[in-house]
């Protein structure tokens, strides 16, 4: 909620959860809207987590009420090419014939992404996505996503690095070539125990190095910095922005970095 609001200048626009709609419902899986507090000034575009046979008997209704609804996109599988906690660990041929079976079928109606693959090492990140598109040679694809985590010592020149590695994999393929990139998670992580954590300047540094450099090219389409949650981007007591909030939501180039 306190984004997008009057008078901040922001610059969020859209929002999306591991779910297909934006309020969960009593029993997890009904269609219901208006079930929470969700901001109105941010457009929510639904995702099929998975091919988990509950999410995915209820998708073809979902997908229609929020196309009713006017969503602008459908997103597709939540980190299918791993088995982490909080991915949707599906095999190539899984993730193939769930789109077939799911995402298809609205394809010419609303804009529907390919699924979005970390950037882990092969088998995983791109060489998936590689395999995923060559072996969904009949499905239609309007954007691919990618989610991207590393350390603030690699920080921007892997980031950039990894989104033209992206391109070179997409345009492998008469599918994707020269489709819009959607990146739907990215974020510093810190890999040695031993050190410290990093300073919201640091993760504020970092987001003023990658976000003028997305808005620069003309195939990022949408990102979204994980995540919106008590102690990132908002408030521990989540009652406001943090100060990484506050550059996420309005950063223009003069922005000032509240923790530096």
């Amino acid at each position: 909620m306190p984004f997008s609001l009057s008078g901040q200048n922001s610059q969020v626009s859209w929002a999306y959860d591991w779910f297909y709609q934006p309020c969960p419902s009593s029993d997890g899986y009904t269609y219901d809207g208006t079930a929470c507090n969700f901001n109105s000034a941010i457009e929510h575009i639904p995702l099929l987590y998975s091919s988990d046979s509950t999410l995915m008997s209820v998708w073809p209704d979902a997908a229609e009420r929020a196309i009713n609804g006017g969503a602008p996109a459908l997103m597709s599988f939540n980190e299918p090419d791993v088995c982490y906690d909080g991915s949707a660990c599906m095999s190539v041929n899984d993730s193939v014939s769930a789109f077939q079976t799911a995402m298809q079928p609205f394809a010419g109606r609303i804009p529907i992404g390919a699924p979005a693959i970390t950037n882990s090492g092969a088998p995983s990140g791109l060489t998936y996505l590689q395999n995923f598109i060559g072996n969904c040679t009949s499905c239609t694809f309007d954007f691919v996503a990618v989610h991207w985590y590393s350390n603030k010592y690699a920080g921007a020149s892997y980031f950039e690095y990894f989104i033209n590695q992206t391109r070179q994999t997409r345009d492998l393929f008469p599918q994707t070539r020269g489709k819009p990139i959607w990146v739907t998670e990215f974020g510093l992580t810190n890999d040695d125990p031993n050190a410290p954590a990093y300073t919201d300047a640091d993760v504020q540094e970092f987001l003023q190095q990658v976000m003028p450099w997305m808005d620069q090219q003309a195939d990022v389409e949408r990102y979204a910095y994980f995540m919106d949650a008590p102690g990132i981007l908002i408030t521990g007591d989540g009652t406001a922005l943090s100060g990484n909030g506050i550059v996420y939501n309005s950063f223009v180039n003069s922005t000032m970095q509240p923790n530096l």
